[in-house]
């Protein structure tokens, strides 16, 4: 007691609030737990989900490709959409004891599939998806027929990048 005063005693509402919280605290300290699990889960399951359909990814400009058997790789190139007139295709198939042809996908930035993309749209990244089987050497070869290729100055603006796959 200070000065004479008596001590102020707890009223009925901050009784009532204190003896919700020692009843409740387990359960609110495990509720906000879990929205930090599943928040994390939501931002790391998208790219756990990339890495599972592409695997190992290599642009153009790396042309050695060195993967072990059984590894998921992908080819990146950038495609700017059949409007333009890109046409993307597995020109050399690899050798089908080196490594195996799964899948082409055309991936386009999300502000574009929001709502409806034009007819003939859409630039993004196409994946040229393979599944390495076996040990040895091969070669993959993609082109871009760029316009159909029919006269000299589309067959100029085609290309036609080639890795070499090495599968240990």
């Amino acid at each position: 007691m200070v000065s004479g005063v008596p001590p102020a005693r707890e009223t009925a509402p901050t009784q009532a609030r204190s003896s919700w919280w020692r009843r409740h605290r387990a359960v609110v300290i495990i509720a906000g737990i879990a929205v930090v699990v599943v928040a994390a889960a939501g931002a790391l399951a998208p790219r756990a989900w990339h890495r599972l359909r592409y695997g190992a990814e290599y642009r153009a400009s790396a042309t050695t490709v060195l993967v072990a058997a059984g590894d998921r790789f992908s080819l990146v190139v950038d495609d700017r959409g059949a409007s333009v007139g890109d046409s993307w295709s597995v020109q050399q198939q690899p050798d089908p004891d080196v490594a195996r042809f799964v899948r082409d996908d055309l991936v386009t930035p999300l502000r574009i599939r929001i709502g409806r993309p034009a007819a003939g749209c859409c630039a993004g990244t196409r994946y040229f998806t393979f599944d390495a089987h076996g040990p040895g050497r091969t070669t993959i070869v993609l082109r871009n027929c760029f316009q159909g290729c029919d006269n000299a100055r589309t067959r100029q603006a085609s290309t036609a990048p080639r890795w070499t796959v090495i599968v240990t």
